[in-house]
């Protein structure tokens, strides 16, 4: 899947949180990824809000639109060294692998952290999810925000990365990692790092932009069921493309830190290849979303064209246009199709995993959805240049990659 199908540039929803909303209105993507969509609408001085139903998701999104102030946290940073210290009988045997030899082999934590590393990041877990269970509501924002940094760096080749160099998107395989350790002896050796020192590192990034003023909100459930109460005035999302998506597999390593097997995560999201299967379901995903609209209100769903192929033969499912033309046909009252958009994605930017840049999703279709008669307001953005940002600060939207 490549990142930029994965989830939206911010540019793009800037536009339609521009375009269709006034500041102090609420924006809502049910497939909300890692928040880009609920982020951008609280820089926008809107009311963000995101569901996602994997649970790595709606903990990044809850870290972007509820952040701690700096001071605040690196004192709790600080508590938190202390109670690791105070962690005793900490076992690295199977009990990491939640008693699973599949997942054993598939984490291979020791492969992947040294055994001293490993044992901070084994107490810090416990301690994390401890506190994000808490009644207190500050507890639970802290110790979000950390796990949230603790995610971004658990695999990577930036000085504050946990493991020993490697990708920082995905988890790698065992032999993938053991192949490039036989080509290259001694650049893919993993080394201690200290789990709270690397997580400041990653806090002092962070905390050099001003995080948005307006408080956003994180939701985790299914897409199909998922309602609010208060009224929505804008739902921008993306829904995963068919069974295209590999997102818990390639999450593996960032799951088990919160304390999930990730095939139990891969159950929980809606991944099928049969056409009138998907459209169904997407249908009562925009009928709850129908529901929460208010009146007068915008729905924008993108989604991409993908090849599927059926007793030996491809074809191109034309997403957008079968969505459309399935709500057409249920005869909604409420919401209709105003246009369908297409958006051609560049080549340089499909950075997909596991496909060449010249295969995977070509073309993405942005259909909208009007309920009522909404206001439109004149939109004029530089697309170079990631909105709601200061000049030389880092990219809020990928700030816990």
């Amino acid at each position: 899947m490549c990142s930029r199908v994965a989830c939206f540039p911010p540019q793009l929803t800037h536009y339609f949180i521009e375009r269709y909303t006034k500041p102090g209105d609420t924006v809502l993507d049910i497939f909300s990824g890692t928040g880009t969509a609920p982020l951008q609408a609280c820089l926008d001085n809107r009311i963000g809000l995101g569901n996602d139903v994997s649970p790595e998701a709606a903990l990044l999104t809850w870290a972007k639109l509820d952040v701690p102030g700096p001071y605040e946290f690196l004192g709790y940073l600080q508590e938190l060294r202390k109670r690791i210290n105070g962690v005793k009988g900490i076992r690295l045997d199977d009990e990491l692998y939640f008693g699973s030899p599949f997942l054993r082999e598939k984490l291979n934590l020791q492969l992947y952290y040294h055994s001293r590393t490993l044992t901070q990041l084994v107490a810090l877990r416990a301690l994390l999810r401890d506190d994000m269970g808490s009644q207190g509501e500050t507890k639970r924002r802290l110790s979000r925000f950390c796990a949230a940094l603790v995610l971004g760096i658990l695999h990577g080749d930036r000085p504050e990365s946990l493991s020993l160099p490697l990708d920082r998107s995905k988890s790698l395989t065992t032999n993938h990692i053991k192949k490039m350790q036989k080509a290259h002896p001694g650049k893919y050796e993993k080394s201690y790092r200290d789990v709270i020192g690397c997580i400041t590192m990653k806090a002092e990034k962070v905390f050099r932009h001003v995080p948005p003023k307006i408080k956003g909100f994180a939701f985790s459930e299914d897409a199909s069921r998922f309602m609010v109460e208060k009224p929505v005035n804008l739902v921008i999302t993306s829904p995963p493309y068919f069974s295209a998506h590999t997102y818990p597999y390639d999450n593996r390593h960032r799951l088990w830190f919160l304390g999930y097997d990730y095939r139990d995560v891969q159950r929980l999201m809606f991944q099928t290849s049969n056409v009138p299967e998907y459209s169904s379901y997407l249908l009562r995903c925009l009928k709850n979303v129908q529901q929460m609209l208010s009146e007068d209100s915008v729905c924008v769903l993108v989604v991409g064209d993908v090849e599927m192929v059926s007793k030996g033969e491809r074809f191109m499912v034309k997403t957008g246009e079968q969505i459309a033309n399935a709500w057409t046909d249920s005869k909604s009252t409420e919401m209709t199709v105003e246009s369908i958009v297409l958006d051609p994605i560049p080549l340089k930017s499909r950075r997909y995993i596991h496909v060449p840049v010249t295969k995977g999703i070509k073309l993405e279709r942005i259909v909208i959805f009007y309920k009522g008669h909404p206001k439109t307001n004149d939109v004029r953005i530089d697309w170079t240049v990631r909105p709601g940002l200061l000049k030389d600060g880092p990219d809020w939207p990928v700030l816990f990659a």
